[in-house]
């Protein structure tokens, strides 16, 4: 089989292929065998010559358009893989003619391919990240916290009740309707069934609910806490608890939507029963040595700066890769065209909601946890798409200039590393698919990454300057806007809140997750590509 590539535009290309006599021959009499295996009177199957087959079949033509058929279906996909072509689409396919045997057959296909783009720049990306370094308030916090577990309460006596005390309140709903229950029953003509309900609904409502409760963690609205200040032990108020104080935190939007302050103030009875004030433990060697069972204080912070570090470590290694991800699109002279970002959108729905499936959530669930509408969720989605698009395109043009290669053995190894029980045949049945270019394509994206990030030059917050955007070309534009600021300030976020993170035991085990048992080479998730339906016969 031989094949030529003829560059229409900068995203398409047409493929001329043109297979040999003989493979047109062993298909023409494929066509045969195949045929014969029917029931042909007079003859056993597999044993009628080919004059009674045509004649049976209405010609020779019938088992020459087949062969046709059959080659085209086994050699386009091979053709395909055979010069690099990820395709954005489905290939489509000129007129031709049926085959002739003893005749080499060509056929011309066109192809969608994402566009060959340059970087502005080739040199290291510049980025900046914060230190790894643990601070000594950092520290400080986590052992605090530490020493939250075991801490004590003291009585306290002849004071009021004052912010940050430890409280065991006794509450009494005053907002149960006992007459709700008696209005029911009286209205079914069971007087007796009503006083019974109004009765219990009356002790329900007249029960203590003893509660611990630590004035100043915010469990309650502010309302509560500041009804709670200045109170005797053994003493009863009534505190009406308005909700408002915690929905007012809702957005503009949903207050005109009347969405905000629907929830009535409920008055509840209160008793202080005691006021306690927690009593943190010392910390000193002797504390650690016992408790923590570590040498001294000096080596509690010692363990606890390295899993601060470890936490840190980890969230500024995904930053890292994201940041420079970002700077080497920034320099993508062009625009990734709407057929990659759609395509890109749609791996990446997939990806969401079986990520979904595999943490038995459901997708309103995920909505109301992200404070999303629908609406909102698809643009993100979509802006996800175009960034990426836009980095995977970067990505390809990194590669070619540093003239990456991956090798027959390192596809294989995608597939020995993907779990699968028979790897051999999974990447048989790719290759006859003819799409082990995507797992080429993923693989030459992994390895410019791995470059891109391994020779970023990293510099203290405030202190990069800005570099200069790329030059893009009147392409088909993706939109303007990305998701990355956002992905930016919750990946921020994640490091910050690193050192809040409270470790019981003060020293941090690394366990990694084993990955789950694929059905596919992990890298070809790198690769945007669009099956095609043929396939290659094994002959």
């Amino acid at each position: 089989m031989e094949t030529q590539v003829k560059q229409l535009d900068e995203a398409q290309v047409e493929l001329t292929v043109t297979a040999d006599a003989t493979e047109v021959d062993k298909q023409v009499a494929k066509a045969y065998r195949d045929a014969g295996k029917a029931r042909i009177p007079g003859f056993r199957p597999g044993k009628a010559p080919r004059r009674v087959l045509d004649n049976f079949y209405g010609g020779k033509e019938y088992f020459l358009a087949t062969a046709t058929e059959d080659l085209v279906r086994a050699t386009a996909p091979a053709a395909i893989d055979n010069e690099g072509f990820v395709t954005l689409e489905n290939p489509s396919f000129n007129e031709f003619d049926i085959v002739e045997e003893g005749k080499p057959f060509t056929y011309i296909i066109t192809l969608k391919i994402p566009p060959r783009f340059e970087l502005s720049s080739y040199e290291p990306v510049k980025i900046e990240l914060p230190s790894a370094e643990p601070t000594d308030d950092e520290i400080i916090q986590r052992i605090d916290s530490l020493r939250e577990y075991y801490v004590e309460y003291e009585e306290v006596a002849g004071r009021p009740v004052e912010m940050g005390d430890s409280l065991v309140l006794t509450v009494i709903n005053e907002n149960t309707d006992a007459g709700a229950g008696d209005e029911a029953a009286a209205g079914a003509g069971d007087e007796s069934a009503a006083a019974d309900t109004a009765a219990d609904a009356t002790a329900d409502a007249a029960a203590d609910r003893e509660m611990p409760y630590d004035l100043g963690s915010g469990a309650m609205p502010p309302s509560f806490e500041a009804g709670l200040v200045g109170m005797k032990v053994g003493e009863t108020k009534a505190i009406e608890v308005d909700f408002g104080d915690v929905l007012s935190a809702v957005s503009a939007e949903d207050k005109a939507e009347g969405d905000a302050n629907t929830v009535p103030p409920i008055t509840v009875t209160v008793v202080v029963k005691s006021i306690r004030a927690k009593q943190l433990p010392e910390l000193t060697d002797a504390w650690v040595k016992d408790t923590i069972e570590y040498e001294d204080v000096a080596e509690l912070k010692n363990r606890v700066a390295d899993s601060i570090k470890d936490a840190k470590e980890a969230d500024l290694e995904s930053l890292r890769d994201l940041f420079a991800s970002q700077k080497l699109a920034a320099r993508l002279e062009g625009e990734p065209p709407e057929e990659l970002i759609k395509q890109t959108e749609q791996n990446n729905y997939q990806d969401f909601f079986k990520s979904l499936q595999d943490n038995h959530a459901t997708f309103d669930q995920y909505l109301e946890a992200n404070k999303l509408t629908s609406e909102e969720f698809r643009e993100q989605m979509h802006e996800q798409a175009a960034q990426n698009a836009a980095s995977a395109l970067a990505l390809d043009s990194l590669a070619r200039h540093l003239e990456m290669t991956v090798s027959d053995e390192e596809i294989y190894d995608e597939f020995v590393k993907s779990g699968t029980e028979k790897p051999e045949e999974l990447f048989k049945e790719w290759q006859n698919q003819g799409r082990l270019s995507e797992v080429r394509e993923g693989l030459l994206r992994m390895k410019a990454a791995r470059h891109l990030c391994e020779t970023a030059e990293i510099f203290e917050p405030g202190t990069l300057k800005e570099e200069a955007p790329a030059k893009k070309k009147a392409a088909k534009k993706a939109s303007d806007k990305t998701a990355a600021a956002d992905k930016v300030d919750k990946a921020a976020d994640k490091v910050d809140k690193a050192a809040d993170k409270t470790d019981k035991a003060a020293d941090k085990t690394a366990a990694k997750k084993a990955p789950a048992k694929a059905t596919k080479p992990a890298s070809a998730k790198a690769s945007s590509t669009k099956k095609t339906s043929t396939k290659k016969d094994e002959n």
